[in-house]
């Protein structure tokens, strides 16, 4: 019998897991509400490694924040892809 062993890597590393979204950035944070629609750029904000989108950018840690971004349309989906392992 031929059993495949699918190790997943650990939170942080590309391909940990499907808890990742790409949003459109808040224009403002008013009294802890997305106020004034949304700017041009996107967040990567990934739960398995800890995030939490209600978060405003200024209350999570450095490393979500250096995480999420703000990025391009562009650069966000990529960022996305290599955060998930999907980059070839």
């Amino acid at each position: 019998m031929n059993m495949d062993v699918v190790t997943i890597p650990p939170a942080g590393e590309p391909g940990h897991g499907l808890g990742a979204i790409l949003q459109r950035q808040p224009a403002g944070i008013i009294q802890a509400r997305a106020e004034g629609g949304h700017a041009a750029l996107f967040e990567l904000i990934c739960y398995d490694c800890g995030d939490d989108p209600g978060l405003d950018y200024s209350h999570v840690p450095s490393r979500l924040q250096w995480l999420r971004g703000p990025r391009t349309m562009k650069d966000g989906l990529a960022a996305y892809e290599r955060h998930l392992g999907l980059a070839r």
